[in-house]
Formats: C-alpha cells, structure tokens, sequence
C-alpha cells in the first residue's frame, strides 16, 4: 500500500510540473507573448493546463481522502454525508472499475477538444479552408507544417473511446519518446499508462505551438469557444 501512494505522489508531482510547463509558455515563448489576451492560440495554453488541473485534482482527492479522519471532523449532518462520500476515492474496485479510468478518458478527450477549438478558430478568422471542414483537413494543412503523424496518433486513441477504447481505423504505429505504439484495427488500446498519458499532452503541447509560430499571424484570433 505504501508503494502504491508513493507511485502516486510520484504521478502528482509529474502532473503538476508539467501544468507548470505549459502555464508559462506565455512567459517564454516569444510567438504567445505577444498575443493579445483572449487571442485562441494563448486561451489554447490556459485551457491544456486547466484539463491537466481537473486531472491532478481526481488524482489528488484520492491522496487528500487517505490522510483524513472523517470520524474526527466536527461539521454539520448535512455536511456530513458530503464529505464522508469524499471516500468514495478510496474503495479500490471503484478506481479500478471507473474512476481511474475516467480521469484518463476524460485528459484525453479535454485536451484535443483544446486543440480542435483552437484550430476552428484560426480557420474562422484566417479562412483556411472554405467552410467548416474536417479536422483532420485543418491540421494537415501545409500552413502549419505540423506534425501530422503524431496528431493522429493522439486523435486515433482519442475517437477510440467510443468505440470501447477499440481502434477501428487501419492499423498504424507512432513512437513517441522512443518507445513504439502500435493501434491494430479491432483491437483494444492498453497503452496509455500514466507516463504515456502525460508524454502525449506534452507533446500536444510542444506540436500546437510550433504550429502557432509556423502560422506567424500576430493579429488576433479570438477565442470563440471559451466561454459556455
């Protein structure tokens, strides 16, 4: 059990320098700096390090449920029921069953939602293609030079979740960091490790901002979608 919370304070602290990571690309990176605030390709940033912190959070409730009493805690009835479900985190069928699960389902699909907002953005103001196309056709573009490859992969695992995490395009292979992903038609994605899941958003990260500056459009992109 030790083990365990150690291996999770580990992933703690990995999430959180990389939330740290992408939060200051505004303050290093030359090309973001001089974005006007509500400008998508900045609010892209903001938004990839908030779906990074709602998934530290899921994580670190579990952390925080394991250090408190709920026995000792002097509060209300109705307040009660509330914090003791807080405990819920803790039953180890319910994280291997769903939570853990969900927490990574939803990073995933959060982050490329991030991506795919800005993207239609920059295609609304900066007419790349004529109408609403395709995603796929907005990132292929040659104006981003982007790196399509990896774009794939991520949208590949990404659309496997509605198909119960099953890949059911052609069969394709990415390396990422030097190691090799493979995604076999009609076959189940089991990858995603909690390392990995962090190595794609990071380098979603580092892709969407080589695309910013291949753009090289200093006039504003307003962030359409920021607001519900």
């Amino acid at each position: 059990m030790a083990e365990e919370k150690y291996v999770l304070v580990e992933h703690l602290s990995s999430i959180f320098d990389l939330i740290k990571k992408i939060d200051n690309v505004e303050n290093t990176e030359e090309v973001i700096k001089i974005l006007q605030e509500k400008d998508t390709r900045k609010t892209f940033f903001k938004m990839l390090a908030s779906s990074l912190r709602i998934y530290y959070l899921g994580l670190d409730s579990i952390f925080i449920a394991s250090k408190i009493d709920f026995e000792k805690l002097n509060i209300s009835a109705t307040e009660n029921i509330h914090v003791k479900n807080f405990s819920w985190v803790l039953d180890p069928k319910y994280q291997k069953d769903s939570y853990l699960t969900i927490l990574k389902m939803n990073l995933i699909n959060d982050c490329w939602i991030c991506f795919e907002s800005s993207l239609r953005d920059i295609n609304y103001k900066c007419n790349i293609e004529n109408g609403e196309p395709k995603i796929y056709s907005l990132y292929t573009n040659k104006l981003f030079n982007a790196n399509t490859k990896f774009l794939y992969f991520f949208s590949c695992c990404r659309n496997a979740m509605h198909n119960n995490s099953i890949h059911t395009k052609e069969d394709y292979e990415y390396i990422l960091n030097g190691k090799s992903f493979k995604l076999e038609k009609g076959k189940k994605i089991e990858f995603i490790t909690d390392q990995v899941i962090l190595e794609m958003v990071e380098k979603l990260s580092d892709v969407a901002l080589d695309m910013w500056k291949n753009l090289n459009n200093p006039c504003l992109i307003s962030d359409r979608y920021n607001v519900i």
